[in-house]
């Protein structure tokens, strides 16, 4: 590892970014579960792909220049699936 003081201050800002990131994870969990209760009473079906290429590509509009188109729909694909899966665990768990 590089013994540097600049970096290790750079790091640490990185670290708490992370931190950061997964707290709003956890908080876009918290609604999706919340979505998935409100379609549970209507009887509507969890996944919406048309929803959700729609998010995708208002994502990748919204991404900061520089960011690549495939990398931001990668990275939010992973977050949709990920959220998707624990909100269909947390459905059978209801059960």
């Amino acid at each position: 590892m590089i013994d540097d003081p600049a970096i290790e201050a750079l790091r640490q800002r990185i670290d708490a970014i992370d931190h950061r990131l997964l707290e709003l994870l956890a908080e876009r969990l918290t609604v999706v579960h919340q979505v998935g209760q409100e379609k549970r009473r209507k009887t509507l079906p969890v996944f919406d792909p048309a929803r959700e290429e729609l998010l995708l590509q208002k994502l990748v509009c919204d991404a900061p220049q520089g960011f690549d188109e495939e990398a931001v729909r990668a990275i939010f694909l992973a977050v949709v699936s990920q959220c998707r899966r624990l909100e269909g665990q947390a459905l059978q768990s209801d059960d």
